[in-house]
């Protein structure tokens, strides 16, 4: 009983989730944990191999999956994506923003440049994933606002 009162609560049984960096080490988790919960992931990144592997594992668990490319810094690239989604599944329900790049310095050894490279990549890159998404699905525009007042804190 407890357990269909969580997944009543909790459950993403019928939903389409996008998860963009789905092939990374975070994404990937992401993208496994909301499986479970009951949602189709969309497996979205650069890695073919990767994303192919991460949706072995989410069909091994008993989820449902697909690895579809994106590569984030064209949006092109990401309203293909959208594109590629619609016509399968009709609808997104979720998107989840985890791609992105970084230093392969240690955290306190990241030199000023470094750190800006990764924010004039991420910032912009993010902001266009969320207007691509939002836009074609109707979504609650208020999330690209919260967006765009934390990146101009950056």
């Amino acid at each position: 009983m407890a357990k269909s009162f969580l997944d009543e609560l909790f459950g993403l049984e019928g939903q389409v989730a996008v998860v963009i960096g789905g092939t990374g080490v975070l994404g990937g988790a992401l993208a496994e944990g909301i499986a479970k919960a009951g949602a189709t992931v969309v497996v979205a990144g650069s890695h073919a191999e990767r994303g192919a592997d991460r949706v072995k594992a989410i069909e091994a668990a008993g989820g449902r999956a697909i690895y579809l490319p994106v590569d984030v810094s064209h949006r092109k690239s990401i309203e293909e994506l959208l594109a590629q989604t619609l016509a399968k599944y009709q609808r997104v329900d979720m998107l989840v923003n985890c791609a992105g790049v970084n230093s392969a310095s240690e955290y306190l050894e990241v030199s000023d440049e470094d750190w800006q490279r990764v924010i004039d990549i991420v910032k912009p890159v993010a902001q266009d994933r969320d207007i691509v998404f939002s836009v074609e699905c109707g979504t609650v525009p208020e999330a690209i606002s919260s967006f765009e007042h934390l990146s101009k804190l950056l």
